[in-house]
């Protein structure tokens, strides 16, 4: 499955298929598994990633890359622990996690909805 658009969450969410835009939560943990791949920037709080991320990282607590990691882009992080394996086709820069909450504003990714996830539906489209 693949999402179009930009997606902002609050809870957990779990992403196995790929998503075309950029993932933004306040507070969330975002978990990438093995078969996904993100082709846009990650603004998130807490992060577990053993998938594909192409585009820029910004966690302001917790970065968890597993073995089978990949990131071509930069990493902003406040915490980060890296498995054997990961790679980061980029810069890492660590940043106090209040700097980080302003690097990325969540507001221009910010799409409200009551659920856990919500998709764009003026330019989004799920395939």
């Amino acid at each position: 499955m693949t999402i179009q658009g930009e997606v902002k969450f609050e809870g957990t969410l779990h992403i196995e298929g790929q998503v075309k835009g950029n993932i933004s939560s306040d507070q969330g943990l975002l978990t990438l598994s093995r078969s996904s791949c993100v082709e846009g920037d990650i603004c998130v709080a807490s992060i577990r990633i053993n998938g594909i991320v192409k585009g820029n990282v910004y966690c302001s607590k917790h970065l968890l890359l597993s073995e089978k990691a990949i990131i071509t882009g930069n990493v902003y992080y406040n915490a980060i622990e890296m498995a054997k394996g990961a790679e980061v086709n980029g810069n890492l820069e660590h940043l106090d996690s209040s700097v980080l909450q302003q690097a990325v504003p969540i507001d221009d990714l910010a799409i409200e909805d009551s659920g856990s996830v919500t998709v764009n539906n003026e330019s989004s489209q799920i395939t």
